[in-house]
């Protein structure tokens, strides 16, 4: 058993904490192995009638996959350690979305990339005024993945669109609204939190900025592609429009078209399908150099300037785009007859 990760057993509830604080519980392959062989014991277990996902203190529910092991997987082209990184997340993500049992995802802090999917597949998400949630990864030169598909298309209008695109935070109200949270429980309350309790310990959430925008949220990102976006951002005067079409900007154009194509294409579809798309997607990517271009200007150096192949949308060819979309041809689709 990973020691970044804490067991515990009380009243029918099985709780798994991540412990990697230095690292706002981002996940290794290590730590992501051992939350499924749990999960997967406790599937067995008829003793555990319901199971909670929760980060260690207050700061990180769990940031996500540990981006600089995928960096230095990346930069000496070992594929294949990216492939089973991969696999993995998205056995971990599926195993959880389909458990059997009452599943809890206790958001108590940061939530992003993996830990953000992990949360969304809690049946119960519990958010507190410490929760925030984000999805950058286009500026690293990634996809929001991991079931975002699904999850962004259950947002009311095009908040989804919004989140994907822009990767700005959202706390706690904003999380209700979208739907990524259930229940808003105080702080102090957390470690009460028990299988049945939710309902008891919750409290009525203040009001949501985002309701308010969603009305100009949904005129801006209601368009039929992503330049036409950029374009009704572009015309807005507000400077609350000028700070998502800057921080849109941050990203790289490639992710940003493919998110948005995903988003599109993935309205209505099945969680299997999704998750596939979003493999066949990301994996092409990691082996392009978007991604460790993003992660070293983010994470390694930490200059904040990434230098994308190509910087303009426009230039980007749609056939491009088709072909991140394509079945794998030189490695196995994704699949989860063994969940």
């Amino acid at each position: 058993m990973s020691d970044t990760i804490q067991i515990s057993e009380a009243e029918g509830l099985g709780t798994i904490t991540f412990s990697r604080p230095f690292a706002l519980n981002a996940f290794d392959l290590e730590m992501i192995q051992a939350l499924d062989a749990q999960l997967r014991r406790w599937r067995q277990d008829d003793r555990i009638q319901a199971v909670m996902l929760r980060g260690d203190g207050f700061r990180s529910f769990s940031s996500g996959a540990d981006l600089k092991m995928i960096h230095q997987a990346g930069t000496a082209g070992d594929q294949a350690a990216l492939a089973a990184f991969l696999r993995a997340e998205y056995r971990l993500v599926h195993l959880l979305a389909t458990y059997p049992k009452k599943t809890i995802t206790l958001i108590n802090g940061i939530a992003m990339g993996l830990g953000a999917s992990l949360a969304m597949a809690g049946r119960i998400r519990v958010v507190t005024d410490l929760s925030l949630f984000s999805s950058p990864e286009c500026r690293i030169g990634l996809m929001p993945d991991l079931g975002a598909g699904l999850y962004y298309n259950r947002c009311p209008g095009k908040i989804g669109y919004f989140l994907g695109l822009s990767g700005m935070e959202i706390r706690a109200p904003g999380m209700l609204y979208a739907g990524f949270g259930t229940h808003l429980v105080p702080a102090e309350k957390i470690d009460l939190l028990r299988a049945d309790n939710a309902d008891e310990l919750a409290i009525r959430p203040p009001q949501v900025p985002l309701a308010a925008i969603q009305p100009e949220i949904d005129r801006c990102f209601g368009q039929r592609f992503l330049a036409e976006v950029m374009t009704v951002l572009s015309s807005r005067s507000e400077q609350g429009f000028r700070d998502i079409l800057g921080q849109i900007g941050r990203g790289s154009p490639l992710a940003l078209l493919l998110t948005f194509a995903h988003l599109t294409r993935a309205a209505g579809k099945p969680l299997d399908e999704v998750l596939k798309t979003e493999y066949r997607i990301t994996r092409r990517l990691l082996r392009q150099p978007e991604p460790l271009e993003g992660i070293r200007a983010q994470l390694i150096d930490k200059d904040g300037a990434p230098r994308w192949q190509e910087r303009e949308i426009g230039k980007i060819a749609t056939s491009t785009i088709e072909e991140y979309f394509a079945p794998l041809s030189d490695e196995p689709e994704l699949y989860f007859e063994e969940n």
